[in-house]
């Protein structure tokens, strides 16, 4: 299985940070199939890096 991991800032702001799962979304809409699309962020919310790494290799 592949894997795409999209990597934000991170805000306070939960808009934000919505946005980056809505653009999630749609790559995924457009990803071939069986590919796993992953969301993670650099500070200030979770998922961190780390757990995006880890979902990505899981």
């Amino acid at each position: 299985m592949d894997a795409i991991l999209l990597v934000g800032h991170g805000s306070r702001d939960p808009e934000g940070n919505r946005e980056l799962k809505e653009f999630a979304r749609e790559v995924a809409e457009q990803a071939p199939e069986n590919t796993l699309v992953e969301t993670c962020f650099l500070e200030l919310t979770r998922p961190s890096i780390a757990d995006g790494v880890t979902a990505c290799v899981d």
